[in-house]
C-alpha cells in the first residue's frame, strides 16, 4: 500500500493533518510534531497492511492525527510549569541551586546503572511524555507490560538514586542528602526536568 501513495497524495495527507493539529493544539511547533508522527505511524501502518479499505486512507489518518494529538495534549498537561509561590520572590538560593545540581548528577549516575530496556521506558513515559498505551503501540508489546515494565524501572530507578540497599524511605539517606528538607525530590520527577 506504501508504493500507491504518491508524494502528492502524502503532501496532501500532512497538510489535512497540520490544519487539524493547529485548530486543536493551537501552536505551530506542536502542529509540525503531530504531523511527523501521524505520518511515521501511517506508513508503518501501511508497512504491515493495517487499512482494510484503501477508500476510507483519509478517515484512517484522521483517526491517527487525533490519536496523536490526543497524546500531545495529556502530554502537556503532565507538565506543569513552576509558579510563583512554590519559590519566595521568584528566587531560588544558592543553597537550593547547589542541591539540585547534585541530585541531577546522581539521577544521571542511577539512570546510567539501569538496564537500556529500563531507561527506554523511562524515556518515553517521561521524555516523550507517551502514555503506556502510546509505549505499547511503539514497542510492540501489551500495554499492561509496560505498565508493569515502567513501575520496575522506577523502583530500580530509586534504589539507585539512594544507593544499593537504601530505600526511599531511610531517613538516614534523606536526611544525609538534603540536610534542609523533609523529604527528598523523587528522581522519576526529576526525569521531566
Amino acid at each position: 500500500m506504501t508504493a500507491q501513495l504518491s508524494p502528492q497524495q502524502l503532501d496532501t495527507l500532512a497538510n489535512g493533518i497540520r490544519i487539524i493539529a493547529l485548530r486543536r493544539l493551537g501552536d505551530a511547533d506542536a502542529a509540525r510534531d503531530v504531523v511527523q508522527e501521524t505520518m511515521t505511524r501511517l506508513l508503518d501502518a501501511l508497512a504491515k497492511d493495517q487499512l482494510r479499505d484503501a477508500d476510507r486512507l483519509g478517515a484512517f489518518v484522521r483517526g491517527i492525527a487525533l490519536h496523536v494529538i490526543a497524546d500531545h495534549q495529556r502530554a502537556a498537561a503532565r507538565l506543569a510549569p513552576l509558579s510563583d509561590d512554590l519559590v519566595p520572590d521568584g528566587r531560588i538560593d544558592s543553597l537550593d541551586g547547589l542541591v539540585r545540581d547534585e541530585d541531577v548528577a546522581r539521577l544521571r549516575d542511577a539512570l546510567a546503572r539501569l538496564s537500556e530496556t529500563d531507561r527506554d521506558v523511562l524515556h518515553l513515559t517521561f521524555i516523550e511524555n507517551l502514555s503506556p498505551r502510546a509505549v505499547a503501540a511503539r514497542l510492540r508489546e501489551p500495554a499492561e507490560r509496560i505498565r508493569k515494565r515502567k513501575s520496575r524501572a522506577l523502583e530500580r530507578l530509586r534504589a539507585a538514586f539512594f544507593g544499593d540497599g537504601v530505600g526511599h524511605d531511610s531517613k538516614p539517606a534523606a536526611t544525609e542528602l538534603h540536610p534542609n528538607r523533609d523529604n527528598p525530590p523523587d528522581p522519576a520527577e526529576a526525569i521531566v526536568e
